[in-house]
């Protein structure tokens, strides 16, 4: 149940990342939205720094409040304001309402990775956290699939498709209340009774007479607070982990929005093009169902750690970036399909990045760290539209 939960807050979250890149093109030729190329990307960027706010409050506030609520209440505010931008009138309502689209969003991520690690066991956690990813791109083509059906040019009823993009985390939000919370979070906040009644639940469930429980030996209380985090960090010695890790993050965030957003352009708007935009994001939606297969693959390999398969990974993202370069002198045939082997190959690596970082650092600061690391990536993201909205200007 757990990880079915935290699967559905990461599906909500691919829904709403497609959408914001897909529905600029729509809000910005309508009547009462006009807006020019330049606009467009600053109002998709501003949707991921809304996100990179909320991945660094996501970690504070799940430390002091619990993993499970934080997701839960990412979940709702998901729903209000995506619901909210089917009614916005003027352009300033609609950056402000995607920036806060994109802090609800933002909040959910790291806290589902991170009850996911501490609510799983250690043999199961790869598979499990690749089920994210997995639903996070099954969240992309749920959006696909609404281009499909109203918007197959990126052009039209985009107000019905944001409530569209809604519908998946509106109904994956009552799951919360069925999951309990982290069994380290309740150690490391002093809720004994409630420890102990998850742990006899478990012991129930899998027959076992003793359940070990991952906590610091070193710390009685998680860090609570961005500065108390970084202390942390800096004085266990975790601190050229989390800097190489959000670096990687960013170069990860960078390539894969920027397919996600200006490569689908660039590609509708050559002639001769043979599909519409909705399906060629459908088709991208379909190479990282592949990456997410290969994923799965390389995670039952028995010697193959999460290191070793990142370096690996990293030199296939740098020859698939190589070739999508030949865009520049209208190669589409050798462009398109990197463009698609290198989202998926990016899919890989946000499943060994996020799971590497998640059991890398100590439970007393693993939200917090797994936070920062998502919302130092999120400069990728925020940067690609607008840079590669200006290359093609």
């Amino acid at each position: 149940m757990v990880a079915l939960f935290c699967s559905g807050v990461m599906l909500a979250d691919g829904a709403e990342m497609l959408l914001v890149s897909a529905i600029v093109a729509a809000v910005g030729s309508s009547p009462e939205l006009r807006m020019g190329r330049m606009a467009r990307g600053l109002l998709v960027s501003s949707s991921f720094a809304g996100m990179q706010m909320g991945n660094l409050l996501s970690g504070p506030l799940s430390s002091r409040y619990g993993r499970r609520r934080i997701c839960i209440v990412s979940l709702w505010l998901v729903s209000i304001f995506g619901l909210a931008s089917s009614m916005v009138q003027t352009i300033g309502q609609l950056f402000f309402v995607q920036i806060s689209l994109g802090c609800a969003i933002g909040i959910g991520g790291p806290s589902a990775v991170t009850l996911l690690t501490e609510a799983t066991p250690t043999e199961q956690r790869g598979a499990l956290s690749n089920a994210t990813g997995f639903a996070f791109v099954l969240g992309e083509a749920w959006t696909a699939l609404g281009l499909l059906l109203f918007m197959p040019d990126l052009k039209g009823p985009w107000r019905l498709l944001c409530i569209w993009g809604v519908l998946p985390a509106f109904f994956v939000s009552p799951l919360g209340w069925l999951v309990r919370e982290s069994p380290s979070w309740l150690q490391l906040s002093g809720k004994r009774k409630e420890l102990n009644d998850l742990l006899a639940n478990i012991q129930r469930l899998h027959g076992k007479g003793e359940v070990n429980i991952e906590v610091q030996k070193t710390s009685g209380c998680s860090s609570k607070t961005l500065a108390s985090t970084w202390h942390a960090i800096i004085q266990e010695g975790h601190c050229r982990t989390l800097v190489l890790a959000s670096y990687l993050a960013f170069l990860m965030n960078y390539l894969f929005y920027g397919t996600t957003f200006a490569f689908t352009q660039i590609f509708s708007e050559s002639e001769g093009d043979w599909t519409s935009p909705a399906m060629e994001m459908l088709i991208v939606s379909g190479a990282e169902f592949a990456g997410i297969l290969i994923a799965w693959l390389l995670l039952l390999h028995p010697t193959l750690g999460r290191i070793r398969a990142l370096q690996m990974l990293c030199l296939g993202s740098a020859l698939s970036s190589a070739a999508l370069m030949s865009v520049v002198y209208g190669n589409f045939y050798v462009a398109d399909p990197a463009a698609y082997v290198l989202k998926a190959v990016v899919s890989i690596m946000f499943t060994f990045l996020y799971l590497y970082i998640s059991e890398a650092l100590p439970v007393s600061v693993r939200a917090s760290g797994v936070g920062l690391c998502m919302g130092i990536g999120r400069l990728g993201s925020i940067a690609a539209p607008r840079r590669h909205m200006a290359w093609v200007a």
